[in-house]
């Protein structure tokens, strides 16, 4: 098979056209059972509030996926109380600039749109409560800023952090197909179950 090289091209295309490739960055932060070790630590570390600590299984997926991140974000789905804001507003953040340098400022979804212009020139974002934002109404075309997000995200090789409370089915019929078909694409799915830790 002829060996192409399009190197020039698309040197040409990035300098002329504001053409991008496609290349999510991974990110390791070790083999499994030090994830795990890393992610309890954070936890409880910006979490004081915890008394007794329970490992719930869906650290299992999250220590997994911290040990190689395949190009892919985190997508934390399900039940209220379970911990999901504390691993997207503190854990995640905390790792993150701990032993990669890297800044993850989380918003809530409330404030989504008027933080999507910034977003543009972020490689890690992180979203908390989808599902809670209003549509934006900009001079009569109505739009969501989530579809907004997912749509920069795929076109800019951006990695998302996100929690919800709503299921796959909810999240179709408010955003579309297209954007649970992104999510799928962009991030890790952990879907959280069980009963509030709250008390």
């Amino acid at each position: 098979m002829e060996k192409i090289d399009f190197k020039n091209s698309i040197s040409e295309m990035q300098d002329n056209f504001n053409f991008s490739i496609r290349n999510f960055q991974s990110f390791s932060f070790g083999d499994v059972d030090r994830c795990k070790q890393i992610l309890k630590a954070a936890i409880l570390n910006v979490d004081k509030t915890i008394v007794d600590f329970s490992w719930l299984p869906e650290y299992d997926e999250i220590a997994h996926w911290l040990s190689n991140t395949n190009g892919k974000g985190l997508f934390l789905a399900g039940s209220v109380g379970r911990g999901k804001t504390t691993m997207i507003h503190h854990a995640i953040p905390l790792l993150f600039y701990h032993f990669q340098r890297k800044v993850v400022k989380c918003t809530h979804a409330n404030h989504l749109d008027e933080h999507l212009r910034e977003y543009e020139s972020k490689l890690l974002i992180s979203l908390d409560e989808l599902g809670t934002e209003s549509t934006v109404n900009n001079f009569g075309n109505k739009y969501e800023p989530v579809n907004k997000l997912f749509d920069m995200a795929e076109s800019k090789s951006k990695i998302l952090f996100v929690s919800t409370n709503l299921d796959s089915e909810t999240i179709k019929l408010r955003y579309g197909i297209r954007t649970l078909d992104r999510i799928t694409r962009l991030c890790r799915i952990v879907r959280f179950k069980g009963e509030s830790l709250r008390k």
